[in-house]
């Protein structure tokens, strides 16, 4: 064989092995319906997709702020939901905040909510990643220190007007990385 049969079997070797992993982590995203934290005063449940991949680590993905077109269907959300579920292999849940009107903490009731149906549901769940895109990192920065689950958390373009600041350093932890504020 020459050098340029090796590479094609070898590039071929490679994509059925990519596929069997993609097979393997390919998990259809099921419809859910959850109750938000016993603190909020509001009725109404949270409904969101979880993709349950067996993984003792979950990743729980919070959507932009919905009265600016944002929610869990969002491009960047499915992309992150993608990378987490097809690549890494974790189980995935995103979910539609209640609302985003207010001070956050009906969102913040429902993140927390969303992480103890997570732990109740996903079947190997032991601890959750908690990861915010906009609003959804305000809130997320803001509860994270109080979930007793959450392993690490990941901010993706979170407003830093004033008033986004001061929300988000409600958190111990967000106190102590912004010392200045």
């Amino acid at each position: 064989m020459d050098q340029f049969e090796l590479r094609r079997l070898e590039a071929k070797k490679q994509a059925q092995q990519a596929a069997e992993r993609d097979r393997k982590n390919s998990v259809r995203e099921k419809n859910v319906r959850f109750s938000p934290a016993p603190e909020s005063c509001g009725r109404s449940s949270c409904t969101g997709l979880l993709a349950d991949r067996g993984s003792r680590l979950v990743a729980v993905v919070c959507h932009p702020w919905g009265p600016l077109g944002g929610s869990m269907h969002d491009i960047t959300v499915s992309k992150i939901i993608d990378q987490l579920g097809m690549s890494a292999g974790l189980s995935t849940l995103r979910f539609n905040f209640r609302s985003g009107l207010g001070r956050g903490h009906g969102s913040a009731a429902d993140v927390r909510g969303a992480c103890a149906f997570v732990m109740q549901t996903a079947a190997a769940a032991e601890q959750i990643v908690l990861i915010g895109y906009s609003y959804g990192a305000s809130v997320v920065a803001s509860i994270a220190a109080d979930i007793p689950e959450v392993a690490a958390f990941a901010l993706i373009a979170p407003p830093l007007g004033a008033n986004p600041c001061l929300f988000m350093c409600r958190s111990p932890i967000t106190r102590r990385a912004c010392p200045l504020l």
